[in-house]
């Protein structure tokens, strides 16, 4: 992972071990010259000058991919490097990891895309539960073999998306903004109606992850944001909470559990003056809150006193958005909440955000993937450059679209 403190440039010096060439005497020229070179072979356009801490979850991503690759490395392990990357920013990725490949550079590549998998691994592997379940060579990959492999069972086909009708559009929003503007957010304005699942779309950099955060209250803005019709002003998110959002982040562990707490803890984390009371003065009807969105979301746990950091990725994920299913804010935000989960595990989460929705939720859900948005959204809203560029929805919502605004083409 990149050391936030320093800047892009020097997490490529840090990174130098005794024996290279230039470790002693570090050069900060070169290795400004070494992270232009390889960030801009993965197509990023991050100055080599920039904090880390300025980078969002994306950008991060590709800063640690670079810095692993620009070593003279003969086994590369890689565990879900293109989480949060769009198809546009995978692309060269791969491409990448490729010419690698053809280096004789060993790769080790760990991840829940069936189809970046597919396209270039020699042979498949399947883990579940700390077992190994099966292999598959190169030439006789069966993906319903490998999915269910996967999943442990059948995975049955989600519920199409519902039409919403004349009637829903008529609805008051849920959320309102209006001209909201951030250092990378140019005067964005949309509306969120109860019952509607809205996607927002764009490459790195586009502005989907600091207009939620702005949303949430979490970063610096200017402009209106509205719940119900109340304008929140200038609240912090605690506040925001209490006026009805809820906010699923990225970078769910660092920023979404709490490892060493349990289940139920972390279900009730921010609630309130509940946490930090005696757990025996819960209510029943909580309690069975709590029970039911671990049900419902299929979490794989031995209870709700088990410590959350003994669960998997996806089920710690799964955990942060099971958190706001037992709260039930009147405006769910969620950003990339699929990401680095298997296809088991998304399905789950995609069955639960229809449920909210459909329990009159209004869900505002930014994401790295335009099949999933295209499949699951009313709307999707497409980013570039931190402006709308366009609104998908009905006839003209499929994942061709959905790139061709997001990359300008």
């Amino acid at each position: 992972s990149v050391i936030e403190a320093l800047t892009v440039a020097e997490n490529f010096l840090v990174r130098r071990t005794p024996g290279e060439r230039g470790a002693l005497l570090p050069s900060r020229r070169e290795a400004e010259r070494e992270a232009a070179l390889w960030l801009g072979r993965l197509g990023a356009g991050t100055a080599p000058s920039t904090p880390c801490d300025r980078l969002n979850f994306s950008e991060r991503q590709l800063v640690e991919i670079a810095v692993a690759m620009s070593g003279d490395v003969r086994v590369l392990i890689m565990d879900e490097p293109t989480s949060g990357l769009s198809a546009r920013e995978q692309r060269p990725l791969l491409e990448a990891i490729a010419r690698l490949k053809d280096a004789s550079v060993a790769i080790v590549y760990v991840s829940h895309k069936l189809d970046e998998v597919y396209r270039i691994a020699d042979r498949i592997t399947v883990l579940r539960e700390g077992r190994k379940i099966a292999s598959f060579a190169r030439g006789a990959i069966d993906p319903r073999a490998v999915i269910t492999a996967i999943v442990g069972r059948e995975l049955q086909e989600g519920a199409p998306r519902a039409a919403k009708g004349a009637a829903a559009a008529e609805r008051k929003p849920a959320l309102d903004i209006r001209a909201l503007r951030t250092e990378r957010v140019h005067g964005i304005s949309l509306e969120v109606r109860p019952g509607e699942i809205v996607g927002l779309y764009g490459v790195v950099g586009a502005g989907c992850s600091d207009l939620l955060e702005a949303i949430w209250g979490a970063r610096p803005s200017q402009g209106v944001v509205a719940v119900d019709g109340r304008v929140l002003g200038r609240s912090s998110p605690a506040v925001r909470r209490r006026r009805g959002l809820g906010f699923v982040p990225a970078d769910h562990r660092a920023r979404g559990v709490v490892g060493h707490l349990s289940v139920r803890e972390n279900l009730l984390l921010g609630k309130g003056g509940v946490w930090g009371l005696s757990l025996r003065r819960i209510s029943a009807e909580t309690e069975r809150l709590m029970e039911r969105a671990v049900e419902r979301l299929r979490i794989q746990c031995r209870g709700l006193d088990q410590p959350v950091a003994e669960l998997s990725g996806g089920n710690q994920q799964k955990v942060v958005l099971a958190r706001w299913l037992v709260e039930q804010p009147r405006v769910l935000l969620l950003e990339d909440p699929t990401q680095g989960i298997d296809v088991g595990a998304r399905a789950d989460i995609a069955r639960a955000l229809r449920g909210a929705a459909a329990e009159g939720a209004a869900v505002l859900w930014a994401s790295s993937e335009a099949l999933e948005h295209a499949a699951l959204c009313d709307r999707v809203i497409v980013m570039r450059d931190g402006n709308i560029v366009g609104e998908l929805h009905g006839p003209d919502l499929d994942e061709h679209r959905i790139l061709a605004l997001a990359s300008g083409e």
